[in-house]
């Protein structure tokens, strides 16, 4: 293959028309400049919880009379402004996280009431049934093989739904063999009970996510919001930026971890049945 020669770089002329320019050239990265990054979404893009202790805490120190710094050089219609149209999105932020995280608990609940069905409950039914069956088929003989051809790990293995399909099939298989009714009924019974707990556990995954959705729009939404704040009080303070900081939680705000969001990240069923670790 011919190698062909690269054009030399050609250095920018101060003479040379705008066009001709490299990009770099003629404006530096925006993202090299820290007055354009909003620290309210750094510090809380992994962690939501910590927008509930920042809007909180600069909503009381933006009340007119409770903050020293205020006194000389800040209009009281200035935080006037910032308190009446941060308030309402705290509320609303405040309210959203506490919906998801009662959603998270009411879906761990239900998770884990649903797993103990199908985990030790299940094994304890099956043994019943399973020896229910060998009174009147020999294990390993072949109506017992028909019905349980393979043992009880078709019930123990795979998704909960492939579980619940083949506890379906045992149960079908019993209804050539109205001795064994007993043992279809009860199998009847279970499934009736195990599919219920499965779609109310679905059904609340599905308002986690939902809920998790809107606590993240309301939480950009804060953090334009405040981000917003910081520069109408860096106009108020120009003469006196030290001030800026009087009315933050500035702790808080040089976080950039993700930390331990509340409550901490739980195992769940994923809607194919198999559990996972995390958000």
């Amino acid at each position: 293959m011919a190698l062909t020669a690269k054009k030399p770089f050609k250095a920018y002329e101060p003479g040379a028309a705008l066009e001709q320019r490299p990009l770099k050239q003629i404006m530096p990265s925006v993202t090299t400049w820290k007055y354009v990054q909003n620290q309210f979404a750094v510090c809380t893009t992994n962690n939501r919880k910590r927008m509930q202790q920042i809007i909180a805490d600069h909503l009381a120190k933006i009340t007119p009379g409770s903050n020293d710094a205020a006194a000389e050089e800040t209009l009281p219609h200035v935080l006037e402004v910032l308190r009446i149209r941060t308030e309402p999105l705290a509320e609303q932020y405040n309210a959203a996280y506490d919906a998801w995280l009662l959603s998270k608990g009411q879906w761990k609940g239900a998770t884990e009431v649903f797993t103990h069905k199908m985990g030790k409950e299940l094994r304890e039914k099956l043994s019943f049934w399973d020896a229910r069956v060998q009174v009147v088929f020999m294990k390993g003989s072949i109506v017992y093989r028909r019905l349980l051809p393979y043992g009880r790990k078709a019930f123990t293995k795979g998704s909960y739904e492939q579980r619940l399909e083949a506890l379906e099939s045992f149960k079908q298989a019993l209804s050539a063999h109205e001795i064994l009714s007993s043992v279809q009924q009860s199998i009847e019974v279970f499934l009736s009970s195990a599919r219920a707990l499965r779609n109310q556990q679905l059904q609340l995954e599905s308002q986690v996510e939902s809920r998790a959705n809107a606590v993240t729009a309301l939480c950009e939404a804060c953090t334009t919001q405040l981000y917003g704040n910081l520069g109408l009080l860096m106009d108020t303070f120009r003469t006196r930026p030290e001030a800026i900081g009087d009315y933050f939680d500035l702790d808080t705000l040089r976080k950039t971890s993700p930390g331990e969001e509340d409550p901490p990240a739980m195992p769940y069923i994923d809607r194919q049945g198999f559990v996972i670790t995390g958000e």
